[in-house]
């Protein structure tokens, strides 16, 4: 039996532990969520000719002024790739080991089998001016004719993929190159 000194104690704590449990709440839910977002860079020199083997050293990610840390750093992984549209003869020897090729006339199915593939880059290229559908996140869209798709596929090849931690799926991300030495002036391009 309880005391009356006990019920009074007993309420005590349940008032502390229940404003407690409400001050973690609200902690929780002020905390800001992060979201996982891909950056895709080509880097050239002044030539125009693609420049490969910088490391993750060379990059710095800032998200509204502030430096944001690089999660992933990707320059070689397999990549599935769908062509839509007219395939140039032999498009498909372009492709690595480990690579996924699709060819198809239609963007839906591209999509479909993309969404469907193991590897992370996923690239859909339009060889030809088709009215696309919404893609989603983390497919990236190319445009390119036959004559151009050599480079088009080099450049998929040769890109830098950066995972950033960010704090908004839409702020814009800022990427500055820190070229090593006896390199001339080098140009980012972000996809």
């Amino acid at each position: 039996m309880l005391t009356r000194r006990g019920i009074l104690l007993r309420r005590l704590l349940f008032f502390w532990g229940g404003i407690a449990l409400t001050g973690t709440g609200f902690y929780i839910s002020a905390q800001q969520v992060a979201y996982n977002r891909l950056v895709r860079l080509v880097v050239t020199e002044p030539a125009n000719r693609i420049v490969t083997g910088l490391a993750r050293e060379n990059f710095e990610v800032l998200e509204t002024g502030v430096v944001r840390p690089i999660t992933l750093f990707d320059t070689d992984s397999p990549v599935s790739i769908a062509l839509v549209g007219v395939s140039p003869a032999g498009a498909a020897r372009m492709k690595r080991p480990g690579d996924d090729w699709i060819e198809t006339e239609s963007v839906a199915d591209a999509v479909r089998q993309l969404s469907a593939a193991n590897n992370i880059r996923k690239v859909l290229i339009l060889s030809r001016a088709i009215d696309s559908q919404p893609v989603p996140d983390g497919i990236e869209v190319l445009n390119s004719d036959e004559a151009n798709l050599p480079r088009t596929m080099l450049e998929v090849y040769t890109e830098y993929v950066l995972g950033v931690s960010s704090f908004s799926r839409t702020s814009p991300i800022e990427i500055r190159l820190k070229p090593p030495q006896g390199l001339p002036p080098l140009k980012l391009a972000q996809r």
